[in-house]
Parts: C-alpha cells; sequence; structure tokens
C-alpha cells in the first residue's frame, strides 16, 4: 500500500492518517520538475520526511512529458484535458513499480471548498445582484469598450502586489468572462460559466450542440434552500 504524495495540505493528511496505523514506513511517490515554478517535490520531502516514509521522487524532462501525449486517448476511458494527466500517468507508472494500491489527496478541494472559483462566484453572485439592472447593463458595455490589450498592459506590471489568488493566468480571457457574467443573474448559470472554459456561443459554435443543462439545474433544484457555497461543492462533487 502507498500513496501519491504532493506535500500539500490533502494528500500530506491522506498519508498521515495512512503512517498513523501502519507498523512499517508506507511507500510515497512523489513527481518532481526542473522548472521551479512547477516543482512540489521539495515539499513532498518534507512531509515524507516528517511522517517517516519510505518516499521516492521521480524527476521527469519535458521530453518524457510529450511522448505520453500521443497515448492519452489509450489510457483514459474518456476525454481527458486535463494537463495533470501527463504527471498523473508518469507517477503512477511509478507507483506500480513498488506497489499495486495507492491512495492520493484527489477530492480534497471539493470536499474543504479547496477551489478559487468557490469565493470568486459567491463574490460575483453577491456584488452583481445588488446592482441594479440598468446600472450593471451599462458598466457591461463600457468594460466591453476596453480592449484586452490595454487590460492586459496594465494587469501584468502589477500582478506580483497582488495577493497569491489574485495572481491569475490569461487575465485578458479571464477578464472577458467576468464581463460576460455580468450580464447573469441566475446562480446556476454563473457557476456553469466559471467552471467551463467555452461560452455556449463557441460551443455550439464548435459543435453545432447545446452543452445539456440538466445535471446541474438537477443539483441546485435539489439543494434549494443549501448555501451557496455546499450547492456549488454539492454540483463538483456529482460532476467533476
Amino acid at each position: 500500500l502507498g500513496a501519491l504524495l504532493s506535500g500539500g495540505v490533502d494528500s500530506s493528511v491522506v498519508v498521515a492518517l495512512m503512517q498513523k496505523v501502519s507498523t512499517t514506513p508506507i511507500h510515497t511517490f512523489t513527481m518532481g520538475f526542473r522548472e521551479q515554478a512547477y516543482n512540489e517535490a521539495p515539499w513532498a520531502s518534507k512531509v515524507a520526511k516528517h511522517l517517516g516514509t519510505d518516499h521516492t521522487e521521480l524527476y521527469i524532462t519535458p521530453q518524457e512529458a510529450l511522448d505520453v501525449i500521443p497515448h492519452l486517448p489509450e489510457i483514459y476511458d474518456e476525454p481527458f484535458a486535463d494537463s495533470s494527466a501527463i504527471p498523473t500517468y508518469l507517477v503512477c507508472l511509478l507507483t506500480r513499480s513498488q506497489v499495486t494500491v495507492a491512495l492520493s489527496g484527489d477530492g480534497g478541494d471539493e470536499q474543504f471548498s479547496g477551489y478559487v472559483r468557490y469565493w470568486s462566484t459567491k463574490a460575483m453572485a453577491t456584488g452583481f445582484q445588488a446592482l441594479p439592472r440598468p446600472i450593471k447593463k451599462a458598466l457591461s458595455l463600457i468594460l466591453k469598450g476596453i480592449p484586452s490589450k490595454w487590460v492586459e498592459r496594465c494587469y501584468f506590471p502589477l500582478r506580483d502586489f497582488f495577493p497569491q489568488r489574485f495572481q491569475v493566468a490569461n487575465f485578458p480571457d479571464k477578464w472577458q468572462k467576468l464581463i460576460s457574467l455580468m450580464d447573469n443573474t441566475e446562480i446556476e448559470e454563473l457557476y456553469r460559466m466559471t467552471i467551463c472554459l467555452w461560452s455556449e456561443e463557441d460551443l455550439i459554435r464548435l459543435t453545432r450542440q447545446t452543452l445539456s443543462k440538466g445535471i446541474y439545474e438537477e443539483i441546485f433544484k435539489q439543494t434549494e434552500g443549501w448555501p451557496l457555497l455546499s450547492r456549488m461543492m454539492r454540483v463538483d462533487q456529482k460532476t467533476y
């Protein structure tokens, strides 16, 4: 029995509980990257040392990651575009060389509100609903008139001064999505738009099909009366 350890809260708690009930050091596995901005291996190593696990690290190269891409349709049972698909597969190969069963920290964000979109959607819902519709519509039109290049030029020089949670990638795209969110009054649609990369118009143009909203509407209907945060977490627990 082993565990995938990133050094974050979720996987560290899982490993700590496993080691607490184990009479021998459990096997832990971590994928490392030479690019320090993405490398979690040092944190995982500290956690493993503190807990006394039998820890193994594997550093991969960009070429090794690229070599996995042609095989992704064979590896996963359905289309899976998350970039974590590649390191997850490679660390599982490493893990399988030593153990046959391994736990991970997946699901922690959905259970303990770890996603940024939870607080951002809640803040937007509160803020947008407080604005009178004419003011919201006028503000939306004004913001739509600001070119994305201007937004990018203003944001990036100041990004490092913002709290970590406001330092986002692809800020111009996030800006355009924020503006489109202002036109929505239903919380179901507001949350759907925060978790979808494509707008409904883009999906129709690309696939000639509308996105099925039935499952989202059903979950929000079942949780009517719940706190907004709990409703969003329930959607993710059922659909992620």
